[in-house]
Formats: C-alpha cells, structure tokens, sequence
C-alpha cells in the first residue's frame, strides 16, 4: 500500500500563564535562504532513518531549548508549495506544551521570539496554515478530554514503538 512520507515536521508550542494561552512564535534569521525575518510557528525538516516523532522532539529542542511537558498529535496536516523543490509538502502538526518558566534558547535559525495570544500569533505569522495551526490548537485545547487523551503521545512514541 502506498505511503506518504513527509520531510517537514510543524508544532504550535504553548504555555499557559495566569491562565491564558500564550504561543510561541519565531522570527526566521535575516540570513535564512528561504523566507529571512518572517514570524513562523516551530518548523523542522525530518532527517534520514527518523520519524516524525522524533523530528519534532528534536527540532524543539535545538530551535527552542525547550523540553515539552506534554506532545499530541493535532488532528490537520499542513500543506504548502514549495517552489525551491518544485513539491507540494504535507507536514504532520504536533501540539507542544511548555511549562511557563522555561526559558527559550534560540538555535542560529531565529532571531527573536514572541509569546503571544493566539490572535496576536496570526497577525504575526503570514501562512494561512500556520492561522490554521493556531486556531486548531485553540479548539483542541478547549475541546473534547477524550480526544487529546487519544492524541496525546507517549515516550514509546518517540523511539517508533507502538
């Protein structure tokens, strides 16, 4: 049976604090080749022999410093042209939450950081599937406990087992 494999991996990184919903935005480096100086949420390229899983955890990590307390997979899949390969790219979108102390250590890819309301984050990001992104975070957040516990990923996720 066929397969898609994707290469990009997104995550809409949040925090709560006095009890609102703030997310992580990142300003790409003016010296990036494709799209200097634009706000994104957390985007990563998946390596050789990794899941998507596992990309992600480490994309946080390196672009962020940050350790999730807590990962889901969010029920949309990105999608986007990219004209510099000439392919339509499907990412997967994992939700990440944060805790609110944790301080952000930016990699060479971004040169600044935001968090933000999720209204303020679209203002700020130009894709509409990055909108997108936010507004599903916001609506699995607020939704249905039954589907985060089902969405919600475990350490065996990470190394690719069941």
């Amino acid at each position: 049976m066929p397969a898609i494999k994707t290469s990009i991996v997104e995550a809409c990184i949040f925090r709560t604090r006095s009890q609102e919903l703030e997310v992580l935005v990142l300003k790409r480096s003016k010296d990036r080749d494709i799209y200097p100086g634009i706000w994104q949420i957390l985007t990563g390229r998946v390596e050789q022999d990794e899941i998507s899983m596992q990309a992600i955890m480490r994309e946080i990590k390196e672009e962020t410093g940050l350790t999730p307390t807590s990962l889901w997979t969010a029920p949309q899949v990105l999608s986007f042209f990219d004209p510099i390969t000439d392919r339509i790219i499907l990412a997967p979108l994992f939700i990440a939450q944060v805790d609110p102390g944790d301080r952000v250590t930016l990699s060479h890819e971004h040169s600044e950081f935001a968090w933000v309301s999720p209204d303020k984050a679209k203002e700020l990001v130009p894709w509409k599937g990055q909108h997108d992104a936010i507004d599903t975070t916001v609506a699995f957040l607020t939704g249905n406990r039954l589907q985060q516990e089902l969405a919600k990923l475990s350490a065996n996720s990470f190394s690719g087992k069941g």
